[in-house]
């Protein structure tokens, strides 16, 4: 899990990489370009590409990347000649981007040096399997303007009424047509008060009273009910992985913050 800097922080530091790139001796190194005799390389274009560029889906060319480095490049030597480089406020700036990198680079470090293993990932999706374990409910609802109607198709059903050609004759709403069909849900999918009588009814039961949403009147029939599995492990991994390294970096911190001396006021 990388974390990067700020924009801010990134744009500003990407012109101070494009004088500061390091060389392997002995790699032969292609100029580009030069901006009043200061070259810029292949190897600083891709570093200036790789911080840039790090958040945006889609990267451009290597030729519009240039230009942007040539731009960044000017930039940088007139604030040089002005001294800007000097003044109180950027120095400020500087050392707030600096901290940011170290710290985001001191994070990154600790976790390269605590990867997440197998047996940490097994574990987590233990603790969490249950909770992912979930009861799925199918039902259908007939829905109606107003409490007297819906009473009125209950008694119908009362009578023997089939719930599905009741729902085609009577339902307002868009499943009317397919008999008030809702398919499988899980409870939170729906509002409280329909879920809630969802639940209180028996699988082939249908609701005794109306229930009133913001939609309106409904008359519920509980089909059938369900137990869904987990996903595997497998599925899970980057996810799991993720929440592990935060977990890292939590408790990393926290042990930093018990060996200190922290006064805060």
């Amino acid at each position: 899990m990388k974390l990067y800097p700020s924009l801010v922080a990134v744009t500003a530091l990407s012109t101070l990489l494009l004088t500061s790139s390091p060389v392997v001796a002995g790699d032969e190194v292609k100029v580009l370009a030069s901006v009043n005799g200061v070259e810029i390389t292949q190897p600083q274009l891709q570093q200036f590409m790789a911080i840039n560029y790090a958040s945006q889906p889609q990267k451009p060319s290597e030729t519009d990347a240039l230009e942007e480095a040539i731009r960044h490049e000017l930039l940088r030597q007139e604030a040089d000649k002005k001294g800007l480089a000097k003044e109180a406020p950027f120095l400020l700036q500087l050392e707030e981007i600096r901290s940011r990198l170290i710290v985001s680079y001191a994070l990154n470090r600790y976790l390269e040096e605590h990867p997440v293993t197998d047996e940490q990932l097994q574990q987590e999706y233990d603790s969490r399997k249950e909770e992912m374990r979930r009861t799925e409910y199918k039902a259908s609802h007939i829905l109606l303007e107003t409490e007297e109607e819906a009473k009125e198709v209950i008694a119908k059903l009362d009578g023997g009424g089939d719930f599905a050609e009741l729902a085609k004759e009577f339902s307002t709403g868009p499943t009317g047509k397919s008999g008030g069909d809702l398919g499988w849900f899980a409870p939170k999918q729906m509002v409280p008060p329909f879920s809630e009588a969802v639940v209180a009814l028996e699988d082939k039961a249908y609701s005794r009273e109306p229930v009133k949403t913001q939609f309106g009147w409904h008359v519920i029939y509980r089909d059938g009910t369900r137990t869904t599995e987990p996903p595997a492990m497998a599925m899970l991994k980057g996810q799991l992985t993720k929440v592990m390294k935060q977990k890292q970096i939590t408790d990393y911190l926290q042990q930093l913050d018990s060996q200190a001396k922290v006064e805060r006021f």
